[in-house]
């Protein structure tokens, strides 16, 4: 029943951990501080603990400390454990060092204005730049700018079509692009951008070129669309209305120009 209870596992523990702590302070290597210190002779011990030994000790100190931490509260139990003892280890190295004196001398004057001082320029508010590094021009915010937004919304550059030979030349750069990408994705996203690219300058040209389109396989040749056109090649109007009952619908293609003569 006793070793059923929470709180005196914890008691048996605690103890473990302090025998542990002691055990550890007997090793080789503890022991060599200890002499660094010059610590009084009445309190050292003969007996070292051996290497093996010591992984026992630092392991079962592993174990114990985890069984401590479980439960809701365990972090904070075991927290408050081990700040006890690191103050008694604290305590015994004060005892070694024979005890020295714990009370430290008053601030001075002029110490205590350099603190203060120093305190004010870490608390004080930074001087910011006007434009900080990485951050966005938004100057387009102020009053000045809002006066001039909608004569800028009616600029030609923001609704202009760009034409489908602009397209044609930046697909030629991505194909150069793409035989000296180094890695997949490069490659990958500049055959992203060629596609995208074809699909609009298609989707222009088809308001002027349709009769070419046969030309074109996969969106390749596109520069064929924009070849001088032969004599004798039939240019259709794709402005003209068939009207049924007109003087050209005797023809099978009345908007169909031989020569592209008008």
């Amino acid at each position: 029943m006793q070793l059923s209870d929470l709180a005196f596992q914890q008691h048996i523990l605690v103890q473990a951990l302090i025998l542990i702590d002691f055990l550890l302070s007997l090793t080789q290597k503890s022991k060599q501080k200890m002499v660094e210190l010059n610590a009084q002779k009445a309190l050292l011990y003969d007996y070292t603990l051996s290497d093996e030994n010591t992984d026992w000790a630092l392991s079962t100190r592993s174990i114990i400390a985890d069984y401590l931490r479980q439960g809701p509260e365990g972090k904070f139990y075991y927290r408050m454990v081990d700040t006890v003892l690191a103050r008694d280890k604290n305590w015994v190295r004060w005892k070694l060092e024979s005890c020295p004196s714990i009370v430290r001398d008053a601030l001075t004057t002029d110490e205590y204005l350099k603190a203060k001082v120093g305190a004010q320029i870490a608390t004080a508010n930074k001087r910011l730049r006007a434009t900080p590094m990485g951050s966005l021009d938004l100057t387009f915010l102020s009053d000045a700018e809002n006066a001039n937004g909608l004569k800028m919304l009616k600029d030609p550059n923001r609704y202009r079509v760009p034409s489908a030979e602009s397209f044609i030349a930046a697909i030629a750069n991505d194909e150069l692009d793409m035989e000296m990408a180094m890695t997949d994705e490069d490659k990958q996203t500049l055959q992203d951008a060629k596609s995208s690219k074809t699909w609009r300058a298609l989707r222009i040209a088809v308001k002027s070129k349709l009769s070419r389109f046969d030309q074109v396989e996969d969106g390749n040749n596109l520069q064929r669309l924009f070849e001088p056109e032969s004599v004798g090649e039939p240019v259709i109007d794709h402005n003209a209305v068939d009207v049924p009952g007109s003087k050209g619908a005797e023809h099978s293609h009345p908007h169909i120009k031989e020569g592209g003569a008008a």
